[in-house]
């Protein structure tokens, strides 16, 4: 699951979006990134904050923030507005991923 953190989180993302589950040794913590968002609902920058532990998740997440579309804002709304997205990532360890 993810999380939107701040102003965006009421604008709604116009797509469901699906994490993928990650198979590792070690737990994944959550991966943050903080992203802007202009009046039309585009990300025009992300950076990773905190990383999860595995490079791959952490890649990932940036790649999903970077297509997110949220609802337009009034044109009365500031240009651009900057938010964080917290991914909550399910690790599944090895032996129970190969024994499927």
């Amino acid at each position: 699951m993810f999380r939107i953190g701040g102003a965006l989180e009421a604008r709604q993302i116009d797509a469901n979006i699906a994490l993928p589950e990650w198979t590792n040794t070690d737990l994944l913590t959550n991966t943050v990134i903080q992203f802007g968002a202009n009046r039309a609902g585009q990300v025009f920058t992300e950076a990773l904050l905190e990383g999860s532990g595995l490079d791959e998740a952490d890649q990932a997440a940036l790649a999903l923030v970077r297509d997110f579309r949220f609802r337009p804002a009034p044109r009365t709304a500031p240009p651009e507005t900057w938010d964080t997205a917290i991914f909550c990532w399910r690790t599944i360890p090895p032996s129970a991923h190969s024994a499927k």
